[in-house]
């Protein structure tokens, strides 16, 4: 297989280079917290959509996701298939009403809703919960350079970490957008190259479908037992999770209408997962049925080397340029996804903590300093936490996993659903709030 060479470097390094220019163009945009953690709701719908399926993407699917699919086969075209669905059932429920909240942060409108206790809880699992998952993701970032550029792991962690926490602190959420929108454009390229040309390694995707074994909902993965009613619950709780998560994304915008259309972008964009993830592992699968016989994986038996099927299919499919174009691809997936959490964990803890507890009266460009400070408290926080996870044997998926189900889960069904009235689970029953803001935005779109 090949090695990186100088020509994927200086594209790598390019890459970077466009990253900053971003940030430093959108430094003069934020003049506030408003507009650091809000883009000032003038966010267009389509950078928002592409910002909202990129935010909950990482290079965890390369690494992480890739050796899961290895492992259980069409179970995992399955799991990727939940998330178009999701992204409508999320966006659905709670998109517009999003938007009606006028939000600074994600946990501002449960303090009236439920009240200050709730709400400070709620800010503290779930910043905790985003910080420790980011730390899963840039874990999975580096133990996919590792093997392609032959860096040390905590350098690369150093390196990746310190970038995004560098663009996030100048660029704020219209840096973060704009960038997951050149990001986007970028994996999207490659991911499309990778997926044909790993078909033809075994003959096209009639062999693939003969020779991998058939659909099974039993599998045991690093002593993890997975069934279909993981698959559901994996659907029920995404669909949850972007009702809540996706908060941000959907109050970032003009309108109600606008939060509408933003599910519909992610959620269309989320169609191509299953073909252009799911189907390069499944290749692997056949064309290296015995990972512990190429020399490529060798080196990583003892620590889940089928985390780097992806890896090694790019090694061998992809001239010299385009690894590099793969190696941006990497970084695009994980560092939109840190940036997001950056900036939204730094929105609770600076808005909702900090302001909400100890300094009541701190103004907008207060604010503003504030959530740049904790924002950068948060990436180093999160390099950390990365240098640990990738020396551990429990497998990047299983973290990632525990980390979404154990700890997110128990505050996204208030936040998500905080809005809703008594009128049943998803009635919709507005008080006098409601529908003043309604007539507010009607206002302004006319």
């Amino acid at each position: 297989m090949k090695s990186v060479n100088t020509f994927d470097l200086v594209v790598v390094f390019t890459y970077f280079l466009i990253i900053m220019g971003i940030g430093l163009f959108f430094m003069r945009v934020n003049k506030g917290g408003k507009e650091f953690f809000t883009g000032g709701s003038m966010i267009p719908w389509w950078m928002s959509g592409i910002s909202l399926y990129m935010g909950n993407f990482s290079a965890w699917l390369f690494t992480g996701a890739a050796g899961f699919a290895y492992t259980t086969g069409w179970f995992t075209t399955l799991y990727f298939a939940s998330s178009p669905i999701a992204y409508l059932i999320g966006s659905s429920l709670t998109a517009a009403k999003w938007r009606r909240t006028r939000s600074i942060s994600p946990l501002e409108y449960t303090v009236t809703r439920f009240n200050i206790t709730t709400q400070q809880f709620m800010s503290w699992v779930i910043a905790t919960n985003f910080t420790l998952s980011a730390g899963v993701q840039l874990a999975s970032t580096c133990k996919l350079f590792a093997p392609i550029i032959g860096i040390d792991l905590t350098a690369i962690v150093l390196l990746i970490g310190f970038i995004v926490m560098l663009h996030n602190f100048l660029g704020g959420l219209w840096g973060d957008m704009a960038m997951d929108v050149v990001q986007g454009v970028i994996l999207v390229a490659i991911t499309f190259i990778v997926m044909p040309l790993s078909l033809n390694l075994i003959g096209g995707v009639g062999n693939l479908v003969d020779k991998l074994p058939a659909l099974s909902f039993d599998h045991t993965y690093n002593n993890v037992h997975y069934t279909e009613h993981w698959l559901l619950s994996i659907l029920v709780i995404s669909s949850i999770g972007f009702a809540a998560g996706g908060a941000q994304r959907f109050y970032s915008v003009k309108d109600e209408k606008s939060a509408k259309r933003v599910g519909k972008m992610a959620a269309a964009l989320a169609l191509c997962t299953p073909l252009v993830f799911g189907i390069p592992p499944l290749v692997a699968k056949i064309y290296w049925p015995d990972l512990s016989q190429v020399e490529f994986f060798k080196p990583y038996l003892a620590t889940n080397p089928q985390d780097l099927v992806m890896v090694g299919l790019v090694m061998k499919l992809l001239p010299h340029g385009l690894i590099g174009i793969f190696i941006a691809a990497m970084l695009a997936a994980t560092m939109t996804t840190l940036s997001t959490v950056y900036n939204m964990v730094s929105s609770i803890v600076s808005h909702d903590i900090y302001k909400g507890v100890f300094r009541p009266n701190l103004t907008d460009k207060q604010l503003l300093k504030a959530g740049r400070i904790t924002a950068m408290t948060i990436g180093i926080i999160v390099m950390m936490l990365a240098v640990f996870f990738v020396k551990s044997k429990f497998g990047i998926f299983n973290l990632m996993q525990v980390f979404f189900t154990l700890f997110y889960i128990p505050v996204t069904v208030p936040l998500a659903f905080g809005g809703y009235r008594s009128a049943g689970v998803f009635g919709i029953r507005y008080d006098i709030r409601d529908l003043q803001h309604v007539a507010l935005d009607r206002k302004i779109v006319s």
